[in-house]
């Protein structure tokens, strides 16, 4: 029986020193990341479109817009926000405009698109002037074509 007993313990031993040794060579890795969490900000959605015609058909009155095509329909968008008091505003804008719409989340990792969205709720959080809204609105769905759409593709 001690005979057991001292197989055992020396086997814990083993693996603890064994484990202790491979988790310390992951202390100072600096591996490649494979997951980014990212931020929520709300994309206001204006429509759904079987195919691009009638994508550009119902969107000939919008300003500025973008769209991604998932399942092989056109999602149109016309506002993001991160803030969920400007995203009431942006929606009572369009609203207001006569567009009805639906509110999408989405996780973005691109820090430097999340900060020129910041900077446009500070701005929009700041104004009740329906122009102003209106174009810090399109500022953000540039900077999105600019900054997550153009360097994905690059």
């Amino acid at each position: 029986m001690k005979k057991y007993l001292l197989i055992i313990f020396i086997s814990l031993l083993i693996g603890f020193l064994l484990s202790n040794f491979l988790l310390k060579q992951y202390d100072d890795y600096k591996g490649i990341t494979v997951y980014k969490e990212g931020t929520s900000l709300y994309f206001i959605e204006y429509g759904v479109f079987n195919d691009y015609k009638e994508m550009e058909d119902n969107t000939i009155n919008l300003e500025n817009y973008i769209y991604e095509i998932n399942h092989n329909k056109y999602h149109v968008y016309i506002g993001i926000t991160k803030n969920k008091e400007v995203l009431d505003k942006i929606n009572n804008y369009f609203k207001n405009l006569g567009y009805n719409t639906n509110i999408k989340e989405f996780n973005i990792t691109n820090d430097k698109f999340i900060n020129a969205i910041e900077n446009n709720d500070t701005v929009l959080l700041q104004t009740n002037d329906n122009v102003v809204i209106g174009e810090v609105v399109s500022e953000g769905l540039t900077s999105y074509e600019e900054v997550v759409i153009n360097e994905s593709k690059n």
